[in-house]
């Protein structure tokens, strides 16, 4: 039978002499083992895994810097295309302007 220890307990293994890990370990069914279970030190079913609070706040920062730093480059990338427009406007009535000049 798999073993796993409950959260925050130590449970040393009879047979091994270390402490059961985490992640759980097979064991030869015994009274010992049948006893740990039965005090709740131990369990026959795997602990679920959660995700901290501080992962989730962190995965949620990640993003929302990637947000900020695409509308700033939604923003910048739309000045650019501004000022190139106006640059091209100017160029556009200079050399209206020369060509007028030069007509007269």
């Amino acid at each position: 039978m798999k073993v796993y220890p409950v959260a925050g307990a130590l449970i040393r293994d009879p047979v091994k002499r270390d402490l059961l890990p985490a992640e759980g370990r097979t064991v030869v069914p015994s009274v010992y083992w049948r006893r740990r279970i039965r005090d709740g030190d131990a369990t026959l079913t795997a602990p679920v895994v959660v995700v901290a609070a501080p992962v989730v706040a962190a995965v949620a920062a990640v993003v929302e810097s990637v947000a900020t730093a695409e509308t700033e480059t939604d923003a910048a990338t739309a000045e650019v295309s501004t000022a190139a427009e106006s640059t091209a406007e100017a160029d556009t009535a200079s050399a209206d302007d020369a060509t007028t000049g030069a007509a007269e």
